[in-house]
């Protein structure tokens, strides 16, 4: 109890600054100043304390100073990101706030371990004690595309739906890769998908076949020639060879597929075959011719024989000769 000549300094913690001031006059004393204080318990705008504290006998007509809370202390929340879980938790804790670990997640730029994300964000003023959350990485789920380029249809479907892929079949033709195998693969192999994503692959059909025939235009006799093929078809890009029987009193003019002519040697190879063709073979008599003949049009063994025998008929027309001879220049692909 205060004496007669002194008073009592009145609780006021938990007032407002004009609640505080009233019960303060009320006690015969006044009020000094205000400060700021952090607190944890008093919401801001209340007073914390007094200075003199409550309580103290004091005269009447001191001044006293009133404490009032600004809230709790502010801090800011450290960078998480880079750290493993404990060098995040021991950012969280060294500012003064409680950390929480949340469920992990994967992700494709983050690797395993690190802080993916933190909330709240680096940076961001918060209530000293206030919970910072952050999440760590679970690493990539995606899944790399499997190399399955010239395996055959089946096991590289097979392979890839068990990487979790789906599967897209496509047909091409192509020289190098054998038919029933895969050419192409789209997106290419280590090529990193979700797991559901799909992946295209082509299958060779093989090389694209060319037919390859041949016909004998011959001026002016009967001519009992023929041309034997390696093959009637070939392979793109691949080669045939031709050879020519030329009978006693004929010689070779050319021999042309329209597009190249090959000279007029009894044999020869023609490479890069990119397309159908038709071998023209034009011979001339060196013999005089009579005056009895005229020009036929060749007939075709289609034996289907691998001799590829062609039969001329029997020619001593130079006009139809010479027409023979221009088509035979001329004869498309």
């Amino acid at each position: 109890q205060s004496s007669s000549s002194q008073v009592s300094v009145p609780d006021v913690a938990g007032k407002t600054v004009e609640e505080a001031t009233a019960l303060l006059e009320q006690a015969g004393l006044k009020v000094a100043s205000t400060q700021e204080a952090t607190d944890d318990t008093y919401p801001a705008g209340q007073v914390v304390r007094t200075d003199p504290a409550v309580g103290a006998d004091i005269a009447p007509g001191t001044a006293v100073t009133l404490y009032v809370s600004s809230g709790k202390e502010q801090v800011s929340v450290p960078d998480l990101s880079g750290n493993d879980g404990d060098g995040a938790k021991q950012l969280i804790e060294a500012a003064g706030l409680k950390a929480h670990e949340g469920a992990s997640e994967h992700s494709d730029s983050v690797e395993e371990g690190k802080v993916i994300r933190q909330d709240p964000e680096a940076g961001a003023m918060v209530d000293a004690g206030s919970t910072v959350t952050y999440i760590l990485s679970k690493g990539s789920d995606k899944v790399e595309v499997p190399d399955v380029m010239g395996k055959s249809e089946a096991e590289a479907t097979t392979t890839l739906r068990n990487q979790g892929f789906n599967v897209d079949v496509y047909h091409g033709n192509s020289r190098d890769v054998p038919a029933g195998n895969v050419m192409t693969i789209n997106p290419e192999p280590g090529t990193k998908l979700n797991k559901g994503d799909t992946v295209s692959i082509t299958i060779s059909d093989g090389a694209v076949m060319h037919y390859v025939s041949a016909e004998i235009y011959s001026e002016p006799q009967t001519a009992l020639a023929n041309v034997a093929l390696d093959a009637y078809e070939v392979a793109d890009g691949g080669s045939v060879g031709y050879y020519i029987t030329v009978p006693d009193g004929y010689t070779i003019v050319n021999v042309t597929d329209g597009a190249t002519n090959y000279g007029t040697a009894a044999s020869g190879t023609i490479t890069d075959v990119t397309h159908d063709l038709v071998l023209v073979v034009s011979l001339v008599g060196t013999t005089p011719a009579s005056s009895s003949s005229s020009t036929q049009q060749p007939t075709y063994d289609t034996t289907g024989t691998d001799t590829g025998t062609i039969d001329t008929g029997t020619g001593t027309d130079a006009t139809a000769y010479q027409d023979a001879t221009a088509a035979a220049g001329t004869t498309g692909i």
